[in-house]
């Protein structure tokens, strides 16, 4: 079957099911799956896991082992319902201290202190981000500069064309984050710092910062 048929059907499915109105879009899990594909990809986390779509789909079509992370009562229900019991899939509610992925998948807001568990220890690691969550791409990509990754950074396309609709729908982001020299590390993050979107989000936290100076 093919990549664009596995992820229709998997959205078609999950789509059925209660508490998918924020499930991951179709142009989105098509390109998961082509970065399964294409890097050698032996362990998953699915953070912010919902219902259960992504994880659904990578563990269907890949070996790799998932780490699930979702802490919402009703999602977890519903994940534990489509997904468990599955010997290579793990449930927990936050992102383990010890950890090391091939890929990482964010599909729900991300704090600090969450990104610093995600990077440390890191040597590479494939970072996608579902949706737009601009917050989310600039705060990657600023605070991997803590652990010294250099980062290669890309935007990915709707893929309802693959289906011969003129429609364009969100197609996710992703980040390849490699262990590197210093130098290395501020090089690639000033060569992609407008792609990530990095000065604007300056910008609105310097504009919050200016309003509540302004009206005390």
């Amino acid at each position: 079957m093919e990549t664009k048929d596995i992820a229709l059907n998997n959205f078609n499915l999950f789509k059925k099911f209660q508490g998918s109105e924020h499930i991951a879009t179709i142009s989105s899990q098509i390109n998961i799956l082509e970065i399964l594909n294409k890097y050698p990809i032996y362990s998953v986390m699915d953070f912010g896991a919902g219902i259960g779509t992504l994880s659904n789909l990578i563990i269907k079509n890949t070996n790799v082992n998932l780490t699930a992370i979702e802490d919402n009562p009703f999602c977890v229900a519903q994940f534990s319902k489509h997904i468990l019991p599955n010997k290579r899939v793990n449930l927990l509610n936050e992102i383990p201290r010890n950890n090391e992925f091939d890929l990482v998948i964010i599909d729900n807001a991300i704090q600090t202190r969450d990104i610093f568990r995600l990077f440390r220890g890191s040597k590479q690691v494939i970072v996608f981000i579902e949706g737009r969550r601009s917050s989310t791409v600039a705060r990657l990509s600023s605070l991997s500069i803590f652990f010294r990754l250099s980062r290669r950074f890309y935007h990915c396309e709707s893929r309802l064309n693959l289906f011969g609709s003129k429609e364009i729908e969100k197609g996710g982001s992703y980040f390849i984050f490699t262990k590197s020299t210093l130098s290395s590390t501020i090089s690639t993050w000033f060569s992609q710092f407008r792609e990530t979107g990095e000065l604007n989000e300056i910008k609105v936290f310097l504009f919050k910062i200016w309003t509540k100076l302004k009206f005390k």
